[in-house]
């Protein structure tokens, strides 16, 4: 308890503290088979070589399936005006001061070991310095090489820890190279926000987007179909490691197309290429490697890059709706029941049309992650017998629910399964606060249930707003054992009386139940924002 009040203004320090309190698995001490010099070297060699093994799979299904031949030509023609033309402009020492301050202190340093509370601190005596380095950049398109080292370290995912793939990958970047990354990303977004040549079906990244915006997009169409007495078919595309398969050539065509001055182009170019890697595995760092594919995990432009690299992938569809979240890609068309087949062709031909962009971008769909699913009444779907639609070399069979975005979709979009696996994920975290609230004061406790539990609880509620009175019910058992956790109520006390108390929302005559009010609240500010 005292440890809280010591460093209650915090943030990082105080869940520091609250994940070793909280109950987890046990998780045995591991021990090294093999000298970790070798075993970051082998680590740095698994992670560099997995956008080169992708992009050279998607070459192997271009070969077998042939679906390049479907590719629609990408445009690269440049602007003709002047003024269509972006150009890194000069910064000011205020504003790089602007840039530096509002990044977060507590963020591991690159490979220099410069904390960022350091520079900081130093602000005052190197700004001018940093300032002129930053334009001198811009101005010789020149990335700074020692900008450019990366630093990886493996972070296990489950299983065995000496395994590469098991690992996800947490990259390290200078700190002086985010600065620059984000002066750059700022000009150019404030460019392209002008110029407004992005397509509308990316939603991954873009200011005023969102997965909430995204899925009440497509779950609309899809309630606006079975009000028609239409059917709607989906196929969710994935695709495997896309950031770490980016092609540079053909991503520096794509900024040129966009308006990329060829100074401008320079400077993408060398902060693309020549880019070095290593990884740290315990103690040891391996030696450098030159990473040939890909955009810089962790970076700031990352996003930004990657939303350029795949913008025209709408262009290759014909006949169905496509949306996407960063990598997250789908497919969709609603149809009478009578015009399934023919409608089914058009969506086969359509995913062979994507194929075929992904394969010549060198981006590689896996197939056996690509679902297929149905929406519809039960009186619909009841007339939808055995479907199979060919990808690649499988075919695709209709499951009764997927995972998109963090929200489960079943085929009768009534939340079931979601409000089901959302409230037993819950009720059991919930189960370990409770073991250990007696460790925490009252405005931690509310921290903790704030953060792990309300945050999923109304994640995208506005999606599932109107699902059943049962699974609100569900839900709202969720937040009774919260409320009683929080305010140390015991089981068989009546409820109310703490919600009121407590401050969280509560039935009332006009709601049947509490949880339902702050979804409400949140529906009516997401179509202020759509106005």
């Amino acid at each position: 308890m005292s440890k809280f009040v010591q460093i209650r203004t915090i943030p990082g320090a105080i869940w520091k503290i609250i994940r070793k309190a909280l109950p987890k698995k046990s998780s045995c001490i591991t021990h090294c088979t093999k000298d970790p010099s070798i075993l970051a070297n082998e680590f740095n060699q698994f992670f560099i070589s997995v956008g080169v093994n992708a992009a050279g799979k998607s070459a192997e299904l271009a070969r077998s399936f042939g679906p390049a031949d479907y590719l629609p030509s990408c445009s690269t023609n440049s602007p003709k005006s002047a003024e269509g033309f972006f150009d890194f402009k000069p910064v000011s020492c205020s504003k790089f001061r602007e840039v530096l301050t509002a990044m977060p202190s507590n963020k591991a340093p690159g490979y220099d070991r410069i904390p960022l509370f350091v520079m900081k601190d130093c602000l005052p005596y190197i700004l001018p310095t940093l300032t002129r380095l930053i334009n001198s950049s811009f101005a010789c398109s020149e990335f700074p090489r020692a900008w450019k080292k990366s630093v990886f370290v493996p972070f296990l995912k489950d299983g065995d820890h000496e395994v590469p793939n098991n690992n996800r990958p947490i990259s390290l970047l200078p700190v002086l190279s985010k600065v620059a990354e984000k002066i750059a990303l700022t000009q150019f977004n404030d460019f392209q926000t002008k110029q407004d040549k992005l397509t509308q079906h990316q939603s991954g990244n873009r200011k005023n987007h969102s997965t909430e915006s995204l899925s009440l997009l497509v779950t609309a169409h899809i309630f606006r179909a079975m009000d028609q007495q239409q059917l709607t078919a989906m196929v969710l595309i994935g695709l495997c490691k896309a950031f770490d398969s980016i092609c540079h050539s053909t991503l520096l065509l794509k900024l040129r197309s966009l308006g990329t001055s060829s100074q401008a182009l320079k400077w993408f170019e060398s902060y693309l290429t020549d880019r070095k890697q290593s990884t740290r595995f315990d103690t040891s760092l391996s030696d450098e490697l030159t990473i040939t594919h890909g955009v810089p995990q962790g970076s700031i432009l990352d996003p930004l890059l990657f939303n350029l690299y795949i913008d025209d992938l709408p262009s290759a569809v014909k006949s169905s709706c496509t949306n996407s979240y960063v990598d997250d890609t789908k497919i969709y068309c609603s149809f009478l029941v009578k015009n399934m087949n023919s409608c089914l062709v058009k969506m086969t031909e359509d995913l062979h049309l994507i194929a075929g962009w992904c394969c010549s971008h060198q981006l590689l769909i896996n197939p056996s992650k690509t679902k297929l699913i149905f929406f519809g009444t039960r009186q619909l779907l009841g007339k939808v017998s055995d479907i199979r639609v060919p990808f690649l070399d499988q075919e695709l069979t209709p499951v009764s629910s997927v995972k998109d975005l963090g929200i489960t979709l079943d085929s009768h979009l009534n939340f079931n399964d979601h409000v089901n696996t959302l409230t037993s994920s819950l009720l059991s975290m919930l189960c370990q606060i409770n073991r250990v609230r007696h460790l925490f004061t009252k405005p931690v406790l509310s921290i903790i249930l704030n953060s792990l539990i309300f945050s999923k609880l109304f994640y995208c509620s506005t999606v599932w707003a109107g699902t059943s009175k049962e699974n609100v019910q569900k839900l709202q058992l969720v937040q009774n054992f919260a409320a009683r956790i929080l305010t140390d109520t015991k089981k068989f006390d009546h409820i109310s009386p703490v919600l009121w108390e407590s401050g969280l929302p509560r039935p009332s005559k006009t709601s049947y139940l509490s949880v339902i009010l702050p979804k409400y609240t949140k529906l009516l500010i997401v179509s202020l924002r759509c106005i």
